[in-house]
């Protein structure tokens, strides 16, 4: 109510549009929140974070296309915009475009280096292209700013596993499991763990708490 007064007060309130759209976007309904992203950007095409969150909503559709446009609007307005940037390498990763992805990722966690999501993704990113250590370090930060982060964990676990450093894995996921007991697919992972020591017991028992 609040922000329609502001709007009727002032149909140039390009702010109160682009919180309305995110008001919109929270309860799921894509179009109107896209409605009032129209409005904000109509009312002042200069206002970046108007473009980044319609580029949120582009992305839910599936639109990855107006998505990118938008974010490289909103970079070409502001280019020390942390969140368009980690918005944007998550379009290049939807589109398979590991490189561009990394190079986002790493210009957001620049401009904004205690962001534990930007590391967790950036993180992911390395594991896709088997860049094992920068995975580590990245999954190491995140840690390090969420110490309950239970997929920093994980993925720190599956990366050392990949490494070879069976022991390391099996010590995150038992930390992963401390935060996340219920977790089916982290007793999976440590029984693959198990069985590449040879522990075909232990292995047994995760599978079987896996199911």
């Amino acid at each position: 109510a609040d922000l329609d007064q502001a709007i009727s007060f002032d149909p140039k309130q390009y702010k109160a549009y682009s919180l309305r759209g995110v008001i919109w976007g929270n309860k799921g309904d894509l179009d109107r929140a896209l409605g009032e992203y129209n409005r904000s950007i109509a009312a002042n095409p200069g206002y970046a974070p108007a473009y980044r969150n319609r580029a949120l909503v582009w992305m839910r559709k599936g639109d990855l296309a107006r998505a990118l446009d938008d974010l490289n609007s909103a970079i070409g307005i502001d280019p020390k915009y942390a969140t368009a940037y980690s918005a944007r390498g998550e379009v290049w990763r939807d589109k398979s475009d590991l490189g561009h992805a990394l190079t986002d990722y790493s210009a957001a966690i620049s401009l904004d280096p205690d962001n534990a999501r930007t590391y967790l993704d950036r993180g992911t990113v390395c594991s896709q292209m088997s860049d094992w250590a920068g995975a580590l370090d990245d999954f190491n930060n995140v840690i390090r700013l969420d110490p309950k982060n239970v997929n920093a964990y994980t993925n720190r676990a599956n990366t050392k596993d990949n490494k070879g450093d069976h022991d390391g894995a099996i010590a995150d996921y038992d930390k992963a499991l401390e935060l996340s007991p219920d977790n089916a697919g982290i007793y999976f992972n440590r029984g693959l763990a198990w069985a590449a020591k040879g522990d075909d017991k232990r292995a047994a028992d995760d599978f079987s708490a896996a199911i």
